[in-house]
């Protein structure tokens, strides 16, 4: 199970939020003037200094994207014991969503519908592909207790 432990340290390592924004260039100065807003040049800047415009950057760790979700609006990741906030449209936390086998979370997006989550009208193939899910867990349930902990 070692390549499991590895997928989640890698997914925990690359979970990194990046803003990309386009703006004029008195914008830019002024952006990268200011040391609380944590703006630099993006790696996609080129030659747009002549268009007076400019691409710039903010990154910020995991934790201050997940605190921007809405709690409102947020569920908690669906694997059993976690308690993660997760945006509504997300089935859960980027560990667990991880942890499920490739063919699973292809099903999980495949079958989703967008604003399923609002209508609270999730399709039959979701709740089946969401059923397929919790089996598998229950399935590995004794090999991944010892992987997992709460994000």
């Amino acid at each position: 199970m070692s390549w499991l432990r590895a997928l989640l340290g890698l997914a925990a390592a690359t979970a990194i939020a990046r803003e990309l924004v386009y703006v004029t260039w008195a914008q830019a100065d002024r952006m990268l003037r200011d040391p609380s807003g944590g703006w630099s040049l993006a790696p996609e800047e080129d030659r747009n200094r002549v268009l007076g415009m400019a691409y710039l950057e903010r990154r910020r760790p995991p934790a201050d994207r997940m605190s921007a979700i809405n709690p409102a609006a947020a569920h908690r990741c669906h694997w059993p014991g976690c308690s993660a906030l997760v945006p509504p449209e997300r089935w859960g936390c980027q560990p667990h969503w991880y942890a499920l086998p490739a063919e699973l979370r292809r099903r999980l997006w495949s079958t989703y519908r967008t604003g399923q989550e609002i209508s609270k009208t999730p399709s039959l193939e979701y709740l089946a592909a969401a059923r397929a899910a919790q089996d598998w867990i229950q399935a590995h349930a004794a090999e991944l207790r010892s992987l997992m902990v709460e994000p």
